[in-house]
């Protein structure tokens, strides 16, 4: 079974990508890669990794020769919307592929066939409920799927046209994908880091429960692993997620486990802690940008898609 990732990345891309790229490789075998990206550094790029240079502006018009009207993307924060329409704009890309789906690059896999199994891509349609890492069966049906409306639900061309992401692949699609039949797969047992807190923090929707002072080790061709204190293998994880989180990255190339702590990837494992004021001023900092990016709009859009998700829930 042939399966491929794809990530859309324009600007600079994180600091650690090449770890992205490492951990890409521990899934040779298991799934391949499409980096599309205008960000032109040299990286050590795995078998399994496709890169595709194109400027924000080609992909703006691959997006619209495919999908056959011009909603422009209007930022990259907004491709979260188009992700359920890859299936058709990466087309090109993807013959021959059973499933295909979209991963994140400020994220570090683990064995990703230690949580998905053959069978489960057997009996199942979508896999995972996180726009960080999802797949899609490889189907006509599907791959145009996102095109339909059913009524109280924000379509995709609604979607397309606001400018603030409303987050149509986790909310919205799946509720089509419900309506017509089609079945989802969830497994959480990642760790999506909350970068509101300098402490690495795990989402509440996360089947890994937070541990004081945790931390996160990659094993170069074994995986990724909770940590705490002395303790490298408290829980396999899926991946973890470090979104907006800027991180010192040291060398790490000739070492085998490389260590995620809440602002730095090393070789080694630091026991340094920060105080409580620095703390509080990252949070608050947090907060501060958030709130500078908040307008009436964005929260009208915020609110609807909330009570979308319920009703999916119920």
């Amino acid at each position: 079974m042939k399966r491929m990732l794809i990530s859309p990345y324009f600007g600079r891309l994180p600091n650690y990508f090449q770890l992205f790229l490492d951990s890409c490789e521990l899934n040779d075998g298991f799934t391949d890669f499409l980096v599309v990206t205008d960000d032109q550094t040299r990286y050590r790029v795995p078998a399994n990794v496709q890169v595709v240079n194109m400027s924000f502006a080609d992909f703006n018009q691959l997006v619209t020769h495919k999908l056959g009207f011009e909603f422009p993307v209007t930022s990259p924060y907004k491709i979260c919307d188009y992700r359920p329409a890859f299936g058709k704009i990466f087309e090109d890309y993807l013959k021959g592929y059973d499933f295909w789906g979209h991963v994140d690059t400020d994220m570090i896999l683990g064995n990703l066939s230690n949580f998905l199994s053959p069978d489960v891509f057997e009996q199942f349609d979508r896999l995972l409920e996180r726009g960080a890492l999802m797949f899609y069966r490889n189907t006509a049906s599907i791959n145009e799927l996102f095109s339909e409306k059913i009524d109280g639900i924000v379509n995709f061309g609604d979607a397309v046209r606001t400018k603030e992401p409303c987050f149509y692949d986790e909310i919205m699609f799946p509720a089509l994908l419900k309506h017509r039949g089609y079945k989802t797969y969830s497994n959480t047992r990642y760790a999506d880091i909350l970068p509101q807190y300098f402490d690495f923090t795990i989402d509440a929707h996360c089947d890994i429960e937070n541990q004081p002072q945790q931390y996160f080790v990659y094993k170069q061709g074994v995986g990724v692993f909770q940590g705490v204190g002395d303790n490298e293998n408290v829980n396999e994880c899926m991946y973890v997620h470090i979104q907006k989180r800027p991180m010192e990255v040291g060398a790490y190339e000739s070492s085998t486990v490389v260590y995620l702590q809440e602002n730095s990837i090393s070789a080694k494992r630091s026991d340094s802690r920060i105080t409580k004021e620095a703390r509080r001023a990252w949070r608050f900092n947090y907060l501060k940008k958030q709130l500078n990016k908040l307008d009436w709009n964005h929260i009208r859009i915020h609110l609807r898609t909330r009570m979308v998700r319920r009703r999916i829930e119920w």
